[in-house]
């Protein structure tokens, strides 16, 4: 049974089983049985995306009292998620959209954020009431303060998400809703901490100023009870992992995440205090070394998606090789040329260049990057692709082919024994089975000598698919004679490989098989097969119209009788209880198949003389396709394949491409087109692609519109690379830690990367932007951006951290249905991983490098206009 469009699924069911149970109320004699039912995973998967929204706001708090330290900040802070959430949901009525799994991962993903404009604002308001201010000036003083930034950093995850909304294709029809409902919540939460923040603060959370360490966040500075702490986390952990029950698992991972934050909570003071006095002086006197450490680190991480290995030491080979020219084209300019003669503006890459090697450490830490990069990055392997998440749902699909004309009855006698044997595989609650009918990709084939089955995994255990369709590929035996294939769990339909081989009848068959062996030697492919692989026999009738001709038969006579031979014909009706059933008058089965029985078939001449077929024409057995597959008007064979758990369609596409390309693989005009997941994979990333250069257009130009100028917001821009560092690297590790799990670059992680782009330049802004402001009260850059950077430090770090910990729950995926939140999850905490630490010292960098130039010029011009001579 199907639902109707627009129904709710999970409604739809309950509705449709009170009806079952009615229906067999009314006939006892029959018997129901529900094979499965998709809306008891949807509800699974909200409940898993609910269970993740909770553990978001809950660690939050926790990371909010550790930073604020008085309650009622945190308190204030966490009343702004409800609050952007439930408005959310009045929009979300207002625009016809539904409580589904993109539109609460959108509100699961965005737990950070929300909290973020309120995060900043609060702190603000707080620095300004423990300077002496009073509740209420503290509050206008502190939000007008940071207004712009505020509004700056909100617009900016506005015009992020955006593009996604008008994405086309079925990939913008997915993710519509999942944009609307974060632009919307972002909306809101910029509302709430412009309004509610402030007034609750002023009236309740800063009425009276900051104290001393609380004594709680004392008693936690003690290495007894962060050792208990860490003891019990380990057992919860271990207990969770012997049980099965994987809430354990992730609050052992919880508690211990939150151990290392109060760690660095206790060790604040001295660690914002030598990032404002030594790390931060160092990358402003060696810019250069910070950039080159921000690009090999990029450099690298794009390897990954190259294969790793050979690329990444190609790469590093290439980063060494450029180190030493340009170190030796320093010591050569050194010798040659005296500073002075290299003071003209044109000459400042030279003067740069001249410094290279001066600094002894910084050349050795130059040169030992590329190599400890290296060696830390082949082990990673490579960052595969794929359309969409790897995802166990539960299902697992099979297929039994016989050779064609296998009686119906002898593949039901095998594919009953190995449904028993399948009943009996741990975890499998039921198996249903079609005889006569398999489906292949987007179509199917129909036949005595097929059939087909589904497998459904028992509730909770369907984290155990993958491992149970090992176990269920070798009940092979069973079907001796046959071909037994496991299709797997896919989780989105259809089948991962399909293409379609176009061009001339008569040579698309031998290249379709071509291109299917050189698959199945691709590593991690199974059940690669063709649509012309099942073909059955069929027996030509070649007519001599000569022979005919001589003997007075006419040849339509000719292949009329051997029709009716082989294929009998209706000779009268019979009137049954039943209604009118068809006489067929044919040759017996043993005669059917049997040429020279056929042979002997007469056919009347024009003379009224019976003549053998025979005599006439010729009998040869082919094999012909059992059905005929058409694309744009074009006859095609298509081509389908499967994948292992742990391999990604990326890692075939790619080589079958490079294959494609050598001369002479294909024959002239036979060409191949993608067809199910590997066309979705080529339109989603073709349309992210298109998405992820709007939404970095969109935060410049947003920039620029609220700064005035083109430089400084390019100064932010230059960090968003710096996130893809963390993401591509964090994929990387997981992949290697869950690799029956295949964590990948797809739709929802790409996803993750557009969110990034607005996160990340959230720290940028706030580093800019509190500059420009100790600027205008008279501060020099150089001091402004080392006083920025030490004022900002703190709300960096809260609202970085607070977006870590809202989605580190969703990273872990141990709800039920988290493959896709676990996947934007771990791109999202990598790539703000690697753009904090790195955004700290490139922004302030860029900034003091690019507006201390317009400094010194402004100052060398005020300078000219006092040397000049005073007019008479």
């Amino acid at each position: 049974m199907g639902r109707a469009i627009g129904a709710d699924e999970i409604t739809t069911t309950q509705v449709a089983r009170a009806h079952i149970q009615e229906i067999e109320k009314q006939f006892p004699q029959v018997t129901f049985h529900e094979i499965d039912a998709p809306a008891d995973f949807t509800q699974k998967s909200l409940v898993g995306v609910w269970q993740s929204l909770f553990e978001g706001v809950v660690l939050t708090a926790i990371v909010m009292m550790l930073f604020l330290h008085a309650w009622r900040n945190a308190a204030v802070v966490m009343i702004s998620i409800p609050t952007s959430i439930l408005s959310t949901f009045v929009l979300m009525n207002a625009f016809g959209f539904h409580i589904d799994s993109m539109s609460m991962m959108g509100l699961a993903l965005i737990i950070g954020i929300l909290v973020d404009d309120s995060i900043v604002v609060l702190e603000n308001i707080t620095r300004h009431r423990d300077l002496g201010e009073d509740p209420t000036n503290a509050a206008i003083n502190g939000r007008t303060e940071i207004g712009a930034a505020a509004i700056a950093i909100t617009m900016v995850d506005v015009v992020v998400f955006l593009p996604i909304a008008f994405l086309s294709g079925i990939v913008g029809a997915y993710l519509r809703e999942y944009a609307v409902v974060v632009v919307t919540a972002t909306l809101f939460s910029l509302f709430v901490s412009f309004t509610l923040t402030p007034l609750l603060a002023a009236k309740w959370s800063v009425v009276n100023r900051s104290e001393g360490t609380p004594r709680w966040l004392l008693a936690l500075d003690d290495r007894r009870v962060d050792l208990a702490l860490l003891l019990v986390a380990a057992g919860m952990f271990a207990i969770g992992t012997f049980t099965g029950w994987l809430l354990l698992n992730a609050i052992g991972i919880f508690v211990v995440a939150l151990l290392l934050l109060n760690t660095f909570v206790h060790r604040y003071d001295r660690i914002v205090n030598a990032y404002h006095k030594v790390f931060l002086p160092f990358a402003l006197r060696h810019g250069a070394f910070v950039v080159f450490v921000c690009v090999a680190l990029l450099l690298n991480s794009f390897t990954l998606l190259a294969g790793g290995g050979k690329a990444t030491i190609t790469v590093d080979v290439i980063i060494l090789l450029v180190c030493g020219l340009a170190h030796a084209a320093g010591a050569f300019l050194r010798r040659s040329f005296a500073a002075p003669r290299l003071s003209a503006w044109y000459h400042a890459p030279l003067r740069w260049i001249r410094t290279l090697g001066t600094s002894r450490g910084v050349t050795l830490a130059t040169f030992a990057l590329p190599v400890a990069l290296a060696v830390l990055m082949l082990p990673l392997g490579a960052v595969s692709l794929n359309p969409f998440p790897a995802q166990q749902t539960g299902s697992i699909t099979m297929s039994v082919t016989y050779p064609p004309g296998t009686p119906i009855a002898t593949t039901n006698g095998y594919v009953m024994a190995l449904e028993k044997a399948i009943m009996v595989v741990s975890g499998i609650k039921s198996v249903s089975a079609t005889v006569g009918r398999e489906q292949v990709g987007w179509s199917s084939f129909t036949g005595g000598n097929y059939a087909q089955l589904t497998a459904q995994m028992q509730d909770g255990k369907f984290n155990q698919t993958n491992a149970t369709i090992a176990k269920i590929r070798k009940l092979a035996y069973l079907v001796p004679g046959g071909q037994f294939e496991v299709a797997g769990d896919n989780g989105n339909g259809g089948t991962d490989i399909q293409y379609s081989i176009t061009g001339p009848n008569d040579q698309i068959g031998p290249a379709a098989e071509k291109i299917a062996a050189y698959i199945r030697s691709l590593p991690g492919t199974v059940n690669v097969k063709t649509s012309v692989e099942n073909g059955a026999p069929r027996l030509n009738v070649n007519v001599d119209r000569q022979k005919c001709e001589l003997l007075g038969v006419n040849p339509s006579d000719v292949a009329n009788v051997a029709r009716i031979a082989v294929d009998g014909a209706v000779a009268t009706r019979v009137r049954t209880p039943s209604g009118l059933v068809d006489v067929r008058v044919q040759f017996p089965a043993a005669d059917r198949t049997d040429v020279s029985q056929l042979e002997n078939v007469k056919v009347r001449t024009n003379s009224g003389a019976l003549v053998p077929i025979g005599d006439v024409a010729t009998f040869t057995w082919t094999t012909a396709p059992t059905k005929i597959e058409r694309l744009n008007r074009q006859r095609v064979v298509n081509v389908y394949g499967s994948l292992l758990p742990g391999y990604s369609l990326g890692q075939v596409e790619g080589p079958l491409q490079k294959k494609l390309q050598q001369p002479g693989f294909l024959p002239a005009g036979v060409g191949l087109v993608s067809q199910g997941n590997s066309q979705l994979m080529s339109e989603a990333f073709l349309n992210m692609g298109i998405a992820l250069i709007a939404s970095f257009f969109l935060v410049y130009v947003l920039m620029v519109i609220l700064y005035g100028s083109f430089l400084e917001p390019f100064i932010v821009i230059c960090t968003v690379p710096l996130a893809i560092i963390g993401a591509l690297v964090l994929l990387a590790i997981m992949a290697r830690l869950e690799p029956q799990q295949g964590q990948s670059l797809n739709i929802i992680s790409v996803l993750g990367v557009i969110m990034l782009f607005g996160l990340v330049a959230k720290n940028g802004i706030l580093l800019v932007d509190y500059s420009n402001t100790m600027r205008k009260r008279g501060m020099r850059v150089h001091d402004a951006v080392l006083q920025a950077a030490s004022i900002r430090f703190r709300p960096i770090i809260m609202t970085t951290a607070a977006m870590i910990f809202g989605m580190l729950p969703l990273a872990l995926g141990y709800a039920e249905g988290g493959e896709w939140r676990q996947a934007i999850g771990t791109v999202i905490i990598g790539g703000l991983l690697s753009s904090l630490v790195l955004t700290l010292f490139l922004v302030p960098m860029l900034y003091n490098t690019w507006m201390g130039a317009f400094e010194r010029r402004a100052d060398r011009r005020s300078l000219m206009i006092e040397m000049e001579p005073v007019r008479s």
